[in-house]
């Protein structure tokens, strides 16, 4: 099984192949958004986003952790303080939310 840093490069990989230039796979939502937890960090990845706006963010592999960024463009995981209540225009002025492909 391939380590968590290896799937996010892997990942990373084939989307720079093969997704089109633009400024995220989502329109504006950032691709991966990273969070503390502890003195860990963790990435986790655009996986939906419903008709009413609202994106959710999960992590490479089965772990039940998910993200929730509401169409006010807010996070929202109360255990992960560092992003909970933070606005996307915050964590990507921290360079903690990013795109795969410009």
């Amino acid at each position: 099984m391939l380590s968590h840093a290896k799937q996010l490069l892997l990942v990373t990989a084939l989307f720079a192949l093969a997704a089109p230039a633009q400024a995220g796979m989502f329109g504006d939502l950032p691709d991966v958004i990273i969070c503390s937890v502890g003195k860990l960090k963790a990435a986790v990845y655009i996986d939906e986003v419903r008709e009413d706006g609202t994106a959710f963010y999960k992590p490479l592999g089965n772990r039940p952790v998910q993200l929730e960024v509401g169409p006010d463009r807010v996070v929202r995981k109360e255990n992960l303080p560092s992003c909970n209540d933070v606005t996307l225009d915050e964590l990507r002025k921290q360079g903690r939310a990013f795109d795969l492909v410009k």
